[in-house]
């Protein structure tokens, strides 16, 4: 299957290495990590309602208030990534690209699309 899909750049050997690795360093921490959540909630068995809550009770975050809030915070955190990627966000920003604001008869989640007359991208 390696050669007929055209993988190179890893080998069957590779990906026997990297299980091992997983299996020999994720495994047990992720069980480590159940486990203390386990303990802290207090519960003889953890279902999957557990994993979504906060052991310690802490109040949701609230890292925004409003969406020119939230565009202002992306934009400083692009910038450290790269400024040239903050440039782009800018441009984004500046040409009215993001669509961020809930309304009525707009599907939840995200999704990008393209503008091609204009040839930039749409997100939304």
């Amino acid at each position: 299957m390696f050669l007929r899909r055209e993988r190179f750049d890893y080998t069957p050997a590779d990906c026997v290495r990297f299980h091992e690795g997983v299996e020999g360093a994720v495994i047990p921490l992720a069980r480590k990590i159940r486990a203390q959540r386990k303990q802290m909630l207090g519960v003889d068995k953890l279902r999957p309602w557990d994993l979504a809550v906060d052991p310690l009770n802490r109040p949701p975050l609230a890292p925004f208030a409003s969406t020119a809030e939230f565009v202002q915070g992306t934009k400083e955190i692009f910038d450290r990534v790269h400024p040239a990627l903050g440039k782009q966000f800018q441009f984004m920003t500046d040409q009215h690209l993001l669509e961020l604001e809930n309304r009525k008869g707009k599907a939840p989640g995200g999704y990008q699309s393209t503008l091609p007359e204009r040839r930039v991208p749409l997100f939304s």
